[in-house]
């Protein structure tokens, strides 16, 4: 073993105490055709086995998770070589010392951690005691956990009595860290359900209100056997589990302080794990509880206690909380982390597990019910560096892995990325809906042990294992069999380390009723190293550490913390495992000690392992607080469109989505020539739409609710996308509001648009009647030109829905404006289909405005403006074969040749979701009534998208024709309503992403996807700048949906996306600390204006049923702005487009519209960003009706002016 000199190292803090580098052994390579090979017993001498053979008293726990077993991996004996523990229910466990080459002997007798009688659960390694010798904790179900000291490797003798360690209940897993920092480890035991024995049948409860008036079960004790959640009518009465307990390390003992830590709760724990997630150096924790319980993340304060800031820090959970684990996924610097559930992988399973989703029994109402919201599939948290995390679990291809226990993430192929393998299975299929109806009717029948009895000749869920490559832009691949590791079994408890010394990561998995799983990886490709952190003080395996590798090759940055208990009821080798690829060394690696010191190491060699040993006395680690180009102003905090309960589902009860819930929308102007831009915000149905005016307040503006009576009388209308134009040729701009929804019958009077005309002061009254036609469709978007050059400004008002009959294509209108007194509409039927968004604009550069609308279950239309007249161009512009949920559209020269591109908001691709996407609707039932049938492809199939349970809530005739939920998951759509397809109508989708309309200079298109992160939920409003002052045009996207029917789920990954412009046409996106932006509510309307008056674009969002927000601009470090404000009639500065030069040469242009993106109007003021090094040379002008006016730039805030 070659020991390489200090010296050789170059190390930028205090010398080191001793850095040990060993070479690794020569990689094995696999004996067969897959990545893993299998060893078995014969191979490696591990002769265990796990079998169900519970105490007559605790059969019953045959349901529960304490039929899992756990594996934890280190070295105990410091021979340089990993040894094993695996976990079992009739005597503890057993021990297995390494002996190289993957073989193994079992020590468990000689080393005196024989528990006969013991039913083992989790089991972890650490150095409990700080003298560099790894010691062993085991837990229990209905006995006293073990704490098992190393004797200097010659031996354990159980101590767990005298630190305080020796609870006795159900616990899961210990998890150890120093989370107050002072040297030593600290534990948070994990705990779960167990049935309340005999001491407490006559202990009686009661109900007192607490602090708020809810109800409190006392005495405290009773509340880990029963609990209380709030429900849409009252209160609950569910099963709760023990007290989790936060031991505090006190030197010679441990003290639990959780209840004064504030990490007290009594739920159904599967999963603890500690991890730093925002990188403040002190250990936070997340856990996963099943059931009802909430996951908690706790945030440590640093001063011994803890706060739960899941509800602000998640958008959604789990239901069903499982295993779960930390990872740097996407190779960003930042630990994201990921929890498991249940869901279904396939069409069958996912219909076989969802029970009744509907009637007085069914759950369903909890889904949304909780903050966070909790659904049952997977979570994937990726971290923004905000405290808010996306979650992305379908984007991945991690959100559906069946019953899953273990998440183990690793870099298994050496390539630098993070993969996860996956175990899955359980003792019964107890989620089978079939046989939970038989269940039910035995209890019914013959009472609960005849239920219970029922079970007992059923087979275990056995299931194949998952194994998922880190393909890097946040997918991962299913290599199960490719890898070798989708190994059909029960299995629960996994564990990842280095057995054979190689470098790279096997695996242990522990089976339920049989044997383990272990598989020794035979990848020989990718360099590796690994690094063995020798802790200061008595933290001696230096839990809590933080390492940063950097290298040449990409992915550049590698991120690993040193924690012990991860997945379920197991814990890895704490030695850490880095693939780098093709890289032959670690350019840098930064290590963040426990006690918040920085060590940094340069030119580490790759092929070896390294142990470092803590230095004394290193520098502090200082944590950089990047400049934004955002800041939150709460200056319209207060604008809150509150949404009142309608429900959408009583007309057509499978509706995707809900349609009662599409704004608000925003639109900006100078509504009384003050030279401050106002604005509208639309309001729903029972509340009158609100106009605020800006003024000066206190050094810096402010926005005033102004007092419009006229827009009470209309209260009952629900606002879709207001817009400021001159209506009426009389040079000031008047208010048309689209009226919107579904809270009415079709026809009925609060679906007609509204007009209200300015006094010219900002004070607004209803247009005569007549001026408008009068129409009563259910509108969207309201956008005005004059595209027919006829001297005022026309209107596009897009026709949403037909309330209660959806998806059928309502009427939009044209409305050709007669001289400002009234509007005609000419649209003849030519604008069909469900649309959402739309834009005049120049797609030709021929001087006239065309017409592009974004539509749902549709292709985006292209309507050329050929002199006037209006022609549908859609397939020419090649845009009629991409059909899409396409949401908005905002233009801009993004590639900077000259034309005008498109970004298109659409659906994304982190929902459930996939192409092709399919609805039929007609009379598939024969009742005489239309019916809403969303379908999916699989295998070649084509399946219902909707369950059972609401299936056939909908259509009685389903129960008859599939009794069996058996029955309705292997049914494809054509076999269910065979007969009624036929004369339905079909609408497919076959695009997903949000993308870029590359415009080739005439109007013809190629769509360009956006980057992942603009696709991690629906793109709603948008808005287009050069936000961060490289000459660029940048796009802000508003994100989510919380609309979709409960089945579904709210789409509330996104925290609203901000894409740099790289000049060429791509985007890459800025992460959110560094845009300093979070809109993590149901986004909808996005405007830009200058809100503070230093002639940079603010960005303003409206939320539905929230707050709106502003963010102020920061200003870019050098850039000049320069703002160009058209002093001309409205109806010349619509549809201008707007040319500045550069001394340079470079071009960049704008192109004014009124109403676009999503029911918005941003500011009619274009404004440039002048990178540092240029200067503005001209300004041309080509106004609405073709003629130009230039002129050259002589300050920063230019007027351009043009009478009649």
């Amino acid at each position: 073993m070659k020991i390489i000199p200090v010296l050789a190292l170059v190390t930028l803090s205090p010398p080191v105490k001793a850095i040990e580098g060993h070479k690794l052994n020569r990689p094995n390579s696999s004996e067969g055709v897959t990545m893993f090979d299998r060893l078995n017993a014969e191979r490696t001498g591990i002769d265990f086995t796990r079998e169900w053979k519970p105490p007559v008293k605790w059969a019953a726990e045959i349901s529960g998770s304490f039929t899992g077993g756990g594996v934890c991996l280190g070295d105990f004996d410091r021979d340089g070589k990993t040894d094993l523990f695996l976990s079992r229910m009739t005597d503890g466990g057993r021990l297995y010392r390494n002996l190289g080459d993957f073989k193994f002997e079992d020590v468990t007798e000689e080393m005196g951690v024989a528990s006969p009688g013991l039913w083992g659960a989790g089991c972890t390694w650490a150095d409990v005691d700080g003298d560099g010798w790894l010691d062993l904790y085991l837990c229990a179900f209905d006995g006293s956990n073990r704490l098992f000291i190393n004797q200097a490797g010659k031996g354990f003798k159980d101590k767990a009595y005298e630190q305080g360690l020796a609870f006795k209940g159900a616990s899961v897993m210990m998890a150890f860290s120093d989370y107050d920092r002072d040297g030593d480890l600290d534990g948070y035991l994990l705990t779960n359900r167990i049935p309340p024995g005999e001491e407490l049948k006559d202990v009686r409860f009661r109900l007192v209100k607490g602090p708020e008036g809810e109800p409190v079960i006392l005495p405290e004790e009773m509340q880990q056997y029963a609990g209380l959640i709030k429900s849409p009518s009252g209160y609950k009465q569910i099963a709760s589990g023990q007290f989790d307990r936060l031991y505090r390390n006190d030197g010679e003992k441990f003290v639990e302080v959780g209840k004064e830590a504030g990490v007290r709760e009594s739920e159904y724990g599967l999963s603890a794990t500690w991890w730093d997630y925002d990188a403040d150096g002190w250990p936070d924790l997340y856990v996963a509880n099943d059931f009802y319980g909430a996951d908690h993340l706790y945030r440590n304060k640093g001063d011994g206690t803890f706060e739960d800031v899941a509800p602000r820090a998640l958008p959604h959970t789990p239901w069903f909380s499982m295993g779960s684990d930390v990872a740097d996924i996407n190779n960003d610097g930042l630990f994201d982390y990921m929890a498991s559930d249940m869901a279904g992988s396939d069409h069958y399973k996912e219909k076989m597990s969802m029970g009744n989703m509907t009637g007085k029994e069914s759950d369903s109402w909890f889904l949304n019910w909780p903050i966070p919201a909790q659904y049952m599939r997977n979570a994937v948290y990726l971290n923004t560096g905000t405290g808010r995390f996306n979650e992305i679990a379908f984007q991945t291809g991690l959100a559906a892995t069946d019953w899953t226990w273990a998440i183990k993430f690793g870099d298994l192929d050496c390539d630098g990325r993070e993969d996860v393998f996956i175990s899955t299975g359980m003792s019964r299929d107890w989620f089978n809906s079939d046989l939970r109806n038989q269940e039910e009717a035995l209890i019914l029948s013959k009472g609960s042990a005849a239920g219970r009895a029922f079970w007992n000749d059923k087979k275990p869920l056995a299931l194949k294992n998952w194994a998922f490559r880190n393909e890097g832009g946040l997918k991962f691949s299913d290599v199960g069999r490719e890898w070798g590791l989708d190994v059909k079994a029960v299995s629960y408890g996994a564990a990842l380390g280095d057995l054979d010394g190689d470098g790279d990561l096997d695996l242990v998995v522990n089976n339920f009723g049989g044997a383990p799983g272990v598989y020794r990886n035979g990848q020989e490709k990718g360099e590796r190293l690994t690094l063995d952190l020798r802790g200061a003080g008595r933290n001696r395996s230096a839990l809590g550490a933080v390492v940063r590798v950097e290298i040449s090759s990409e992915p550049s940055v590698l991120m690993r913390s040193v924690t012990a208990s991860r997945g379920f009821m197991s814990s890895n080798d704490t030695l850490l495992h880095f693939g780098l690829g093709e890289a032959n060394k670690a350019n840098r690696v930064v290590i963040d000690w426990p006690d918040g010191g920085r060590q940094i190491l340069k030119n580490m060699t790759a092929g070896r392992r390294y142990v470092i040993e803590q230095p004394r006395d290193l520098p502090p680690r200082k944590k950089k607080e990047a400049k934004t180009l955002f800041t939150e102003s709460r200056m319209l905090s207060r604008v809150r469109p509150s949404e009142d309960i309608f429900n959408d589902f009583s007309r057509q009860p499978l509706l995707p989505s809900m349609h009662s819930q599409m704004g608000p929308g925003i639109a900006v102007g100078d509504i009384n020539g003050d030279g401050r831009e106002d604005l509208f915000v639309s309001h729903p149905a029972g509340q009158e739409g609100k106009l605020y005016e800006q003024t000066d307040g206190s050094g810096r503006s402010t926005f005033s609710e102004l007092e419009i009576q006229v827009l009470g009388v209309d209260a009952a209308s629900e606002d879709m996308a207001p817009l400021f134009f001159d209506a009426d040729n009389d040079g000031d701009i008047d208010l048309f509001v689209v009226s919107g929804g579904v809270e009415g019958d079709p026809g009925q009077g609060v679906y007609r648009d509204r007009l209200y005309l300015n006094s010219g002061q900002g004070e607004f009254q209803k247009a005569p009647v007549g001026m408008l036609p009068g129409s009563t469709g259910s509108g969207s978007v309201a956008c005005a030109a004059d595209y027919d050059r006829d001297g005022d400004l026309d209107l596009f008002v897009g026709g949403r829905l037909v309330p209660g009959s959806y998806p059928e294509s309502p009427q939009s209108e044209l409305l050709q404006n007669d001289g400002g007194k009234k509007f005609v509409d000419v649209a003849t039927g030519r604008f069909g289909g469900l649309v959402t968004s739309a834009l005049w604009t120049d797609v030709d550069a021929d001087g006239w405005l065309d017409l592009l609308v974004t539509r749902e279950w549709g292709a985006i239309a292209l309507f050329r403006n050929n002199k006037g007249e209006l022609i549908e161009d859609t397939q020419k512009a090649g845009l009629a074969d991409r059909t899409g949920w396409w949401n908005s559209i905002v233009g801009g020269d993004f590639d900077g040749d000259g034309d005008l591109d498109y970004v298109v908001g659409n659906n994304g691709l982190n929902t459930k979701y996939e192409t092709p996407a399919l609805l039929y609707y007609g009379d598939v039932d024969g009742t005489g009534r239309k019916r809403i049938l969303e379908a999916e492809m699989e295998k070649g199939k084509c399946y219902p998208i909707r369950g059972l349970s609401c299936s056939s809530n909908a259509m009685p005739f389903l129960r008859k024709k599939t009794p069996k939920f058996h029955d309705f998951a292997s049914a494809t759509l054509f076999d269910l309503y065979s007969g009624g397809l036929e004369k339905a109508d079909r609408y497919e989708v076959n695009t997903l992403e949000s993308g870029l309309l590359i415009n080739s200079g005439e109007g013809i298109f190629e769509f360009r996807s956006l980057p992942a992160m603009a696709q991690v939920a629906p793109v709603f409003g948008m808005a287009v700048s050069d936000f961060d002052g490289d000459g660029n045009l940048d796009v802000f996207l508003a994100q989510n949906s919380f609309a979709p029917q409960v089945e579904t789920g709210r789409m509330d990954g996104g925290t609203g996306a901000l894409l740099k412009g790289l000049g060429d046409g791509f985007f890459k996106a800025i992460r959110a600390d560094r845009s300093g932006i979070i809109a993590a509510g149901d986004a909808k309307g996005v405007a830009l204006a200058d809100v503070n008056s230093d002639r940079w674009p603010d960005l303003l969002v409206a939320n539905n049923d929230a707050a709106m927000q502003v963010f102020e601009s920061v200003p870019p470090s050098g850039a000049r702005s320069l703002t160009v404000e058209l002093k001309a009639p409205w109806v010349l500065a619509v549809g201008a487009r707007v040319k500045v030069k550069l001394e340079s040469g470079k071009t960049y242009i704008r192109e004014i519209s009124a109403g676009g993106s999503y029911l918005s109007q941003s500011s009619s003021i274009p404004q440039f960003t002048i990178p540092i090094g240029e200067s503005a040379k001209s300004i041309s002008v080509r106004w609405s009706d073709g003629e130009m006016t230039s002129a050259l730039v002589t300050r920063d805030a230019m007027t351009i002016s043009r009478g009649h």
